[in-house]
C-alpha cells in the first residue's frame, strides 16, 4: 500500500560489501562523536546496488555487515535483519548475531539492537513497537536515524507474519511518530521532510486511510478565512503539527502552525480530527 499526497551467495557479499566505499554515505556525517545520518536512501539500506533481477530479501549480506568496521554498515544490518522475522531459523540466527550488540558503546547501534531483539523474540515491548488492539503490531525501522525521524516504511505483524503494510511518498521522507488510538484501533502517524509535517490516521481492521490531515486543515482555514494558498508542485506544505494527542477513540487533536502568501503569513489553530466521519474543526489559538 502506498500513501500518496492525498502516501546472493554470502562470499561474494563479504567481497561486496568490504568494498562498499563509506563515501557512499554522502549523506552521513559524525554528530558530536555519535553516527549521524541525514538521510537513507533505497540504496543504502541495500549496502550496495542490487541487479535489477535481485528482489527478494537477502540475509546473507547483513549478517556479514554485522562484522563490517563501518558503523552505518552495522547499523543498517541490524534493522534489515528484522526482515528475518518470517524465517524461524533465521529469526533465531539474527537475534542471536544481534543481542550482542545491544550491550554496545555506540549509543544508536545499541537502540537499533534493542528494537530488533524486541521484535525478533515477540515481547513487543519496545516504546517504538505498536500493539493494535487485534493483536497486530506496527513499527518502521531505522528509528530516529535522523533529527526529522526514521525511515518511510511502515510494517505491521498480523497472525504472526511480517509484512510491509505501506511506503510513504515523497515529500513524507521520514516517519517521526506515531499516535496509537485509546482503543488501539487507530493509529495516528506523523510524518515529515523537513520542511514541512504531515499527519494521516490508518485503521487496519478495514484497511483505510484517512486524507493528509495538516494540509487540509490548511486548506480549511484559507477557505474560511478568504487567504489564497496554492497546491505546490513538490507536495510541501510548510506547516507543522505539535501537541498531537487522542481525546476520544475517534477524534484527533492538536496544535498546527499554517502557512500562507509564500510562507508570508502564518496562522495558528487549534485542529480537532474526526476519523468517524472525515470532518476537521479549527479554532485560532
Amino acid at each position: 500500500m502506498k500513501l500518496g499526497k492525498c502516501i546472493c551467495i554470502s562470499g561474494v557479499c563479504a567481497v561486496l560489501i568490504s568494498s562498499f566505499c563509506f563515501t557512499a554515505f554522502g549523506k552521513a556525517d559524525v554528530k558530536d562523536n555519535e553516527m549521524y545520518m541525514r538521510y537513507i536512501t533505497k540504496e543504502d539500506t541495500e549496502l550496495f546496488s542490487l541487479p535489477d533481477e535481485e528482489i527478494e530479501f537477502n540475509a546473507n549480506k547483513f549478517f556479514t555487515a554485522l562484522n563490517s568496521s563501518n558503523d552505518y554498515e552495522v547499523y543498517i544490518a541490524i534493522n534489515r535483519l528484522i526482515e528475518c522475522y518470517n524465517d524461524s531459523e533465521l529469526k533465531t540466527k539474527a537475534f542471536n548475531a544481534i543481542e550482542p550488540f545491544k550491550a554496545d558503546s555506540r549509543e544508536k547501534i545499541a537502540n537499533a539492537a534493542d528494537f530488533a531483539c524486541d521484535i525478533l523474540t515477540d515481547e513487543f515491548k519496545n516504546e517504538n513497537v505498536y500493539v493494535m488492539n487485534d493483536g497486530s503490531v506496527f513499527f518502521n525501522t531505522f528509528c530516529n536515524y535522523s533529527d526529522y525521524g526514521g525511515y518511510n516504511k511502515i510494517w505491521q505483524i498480523k497472525d504472526g507474519k511480517l509484512k510491509e503494510y505501506m511506503t510513504l511518498s515523497d515529500p513524507m521522507t521520514y516517519i517521526r511518530d506515531f499516535y496509537l488510538s485509546p482503543d488501539k484501533k487507530l493509529l495516528a502517524v506523523k510524518a515529515c521532510s523537513g520542511k514541512s509535517e504531515f499527519l494521516f490516521v490508518i485503521s487496519p481492521l478495514n484497511g483505510k486511510s484517512s486524507c493528509e490531515i495538516i494540509s487540509s486543515a490548511k486548506n480549511k482555514i484559507a477557505f474560511d478565512n478568504g487567504y489564497s494558498t496554492d497546491v505546490r508542485i513538490d507536495g510541501e506544505n510548510y506547516c507543522s503539527a505539535e501537541e498531537i494527542k487522542w481525546v476520544k477513540n475517534n477524534i484527533l487533536e492538536f496544535n498546527g502552525s499554517f502557512t500562507y502568501n509564500d510562507v508570508g503569513k502564518t496562522v495558528d489553530c487549534k485542529v480537532e480530527y474526526d476519523f468517524s466521519n472525515g470532518s476537521i474543526k479549527v479554532n485560532k489559538a
